[in-house]
């Protein structure tokens, strides 16, 4: 029989053991691999120690895993990061992998190998890094950004990123973990500037815009929206750049310039005024020269040409209608001096009186030389409307203008005329008629924004 002391030592013993098999085993460091984007294989991890779950019978509470000393940094091995500190260090504060190369200078994560400037982050937890006018030189411009914002903006991007993607970046996206992996890098070619005032729409950053854009970038931004189908994303404030524009109808030179650019942002925001102007400019002053059109500026031996992705239907369009109109120009020269030819001395404007008897027989004889020294200047290549120094000929504006020019001769005739007829028979030049035939289609040539039913006129 034991004693009540031995009884007791017993029952200290127990419990001590029992607190001792109560105690929870240490968790091991666990260290999440590595997520892979677009081709580069990035060694961003977290050193997370995990708790296992305990209650508070006293409070209720409920203690979970934590984060004991917050992020280390993959490159400099830095530790004790909160998330956005750890950000914000491997964005612009490590620079170990420049000064210390090592083995980790080959796993370097995409943040680090992407640097985001400040401004250029449009999302502190953003999954997708996107590496704008890269030419595989690291010299394009990165953004951080979120890729349900563009999921949401674009139904292009939304069948890139979106998880059910077929796409690789999607599938990428779908596997990505918050905090632990690295964002998607995906590279795109556009231009980085314009790319910018995109994000900025998308992301709601208005006070960084201007109410007013140059038409330059209006057009370069248009060709974006375009692209990536963004057109109703952007349609609030294209409206409000759309009020700056003032198309210089007055200065064809300035206008030449700018007529590529107002296309452009005709076709894609669906504004039929501007769409239909700069196609009317372009069909009366760019020639034809290979699969586009082109204004020579001949004062300043510059050229201009439409933009690149002007869309091949519209410059085929137009060009049909310039080569159209010109054949027909040239034909209708043609039929006038054949009548010239054949009906001399009923061809004269003028009334003859006594005095003037054979005035209409002298200025029809005076046309045909007139018509001689055309035909002249035409085999020399100087007047024809489909030759000039330049490949694609004269634009149709000039044509028009050359057929009546100032300088036209005239008959003069020495006898007082009868009362309402000229002295200098100047409605009788013989391409007055072919002048006056065209000068009206010439003026109103160009397309129609609704002749394309698959754009949404405005």
């Amino acid at each position: 029989m034991q004693s009540n002391c031995d009884l007791e030592l017993i029952v200290v013993a127990v419990d001590s053991d029992s607190l001792e098999s109560r105690q929870p085993q240490t968790n091991p460091t666990k260290t999440f691999p590595a997520a892979q984007t677009s081709g580069t294989v990035h060694d961003l991890t977290s050193t997370i120690e995990e708790e296992p779950t305990t209650e508070d019978r006293s409070s209720g509470t409920d203690t979970r895993a934590t984060i004991r000393g917050g992020y280390t940094c993959p490159v400099c091995d830095e530790e004790g990061f909160a998330k956005a500190e750890f950000r914000t260090h491997v964005i612009s504060g490590c620079t170990k992998y420049e000064t210390e190369p090592s083995l980790k200078t080959s796993q370097l994560s995409a943040l680090a190998t992407h640097p985001v400037d400040a401004d250029n982050v449009f999302s502190e937890e953003g999954d997708l890094l996107l590496s704008v006018g890269d030419d595989g030189d690291g010299s394009g411009t990165n953004f951080l950004v979120h890729s349900k914002v563009l999921c949401a903006a674009s139904p292009l991007f939304s069948k890139m990123f979106s998880y059910s993607s077929p796409f690789s970046e999607g599938q990428r996206l779908k596997l990505w973990r918050y905090g632990i992996d690295d964002p998607v890098v995906v590279e795109f070619d556009d231009e980085p500037d314009v790319f910018r005032i995109l994000l900025l729409i998308l992301f709601h950053r208005n006070s960084q815009l201007r109410l007013r854009l140059k038409t330059v970038d209006f057009a370069r931004l248009a060709v974006i929206v375009d692209k990536y189908e963004l057109h109703s994303a952007v349609k609030m404030w294209a409206r409000v750049w759309k009020k700056s524009i003032k198309p210089p109808k007055d200065r064809v030179e300035k206008f030449c310039r700018k007529a590529p650019w107002l296309l452009m942002i005709g076709w894609v925001f669906g504004y039929t005024d501007i769409f239909e102007d700069a196609t009317n400019f372009i069909c009366r002053n760019f020639v034809i020269e290979g699969d586009s059109l082109v204004w020579h500026d001949d004062e300043n031996e510059e050229s201009v040409s439409l933009m690149n992705e002007t869309p091949d239907i519209v410059i085929e369009r137009m060009a049909k209608l310039v080569q159209t109109l010109k054949e027909e120009i040239k034909d209708s020269i043609r039929q006038e001096q054949t009548t010239r030819l054949l009906d001399i001395g009923r061809c004269c404007k003028v009334r003859t009186s006594m005095f003037t008897r054979n005035s209409n027989r002298v200025c029809d004889y005076f046309q045909l030389g007139l018509i001689h020294e055309y035909r002249e200047r035409e085999a020399g290549g100087m007047l024809c409307p489909g030759k000039d120094e330049h490949a694609g000929g004269l634009s149709l504006q000039a044509i028009c203008s050359n057929l009546l020019s100032d300088a036209i001769p005239t008959l003069d005739t020495p006898a007082p005329p009868p009362a309402g007829s000229s002295t200098d028979h100047a409605d009788c030049y013989w391409l007055k008629p072919v002048h006056e035939r065209f000068k009206d289609r010439v003026e109103s040539i160009g397309l129609k924004l609704s002749d394309f039913p698959s754009r949404k006129v405005v």
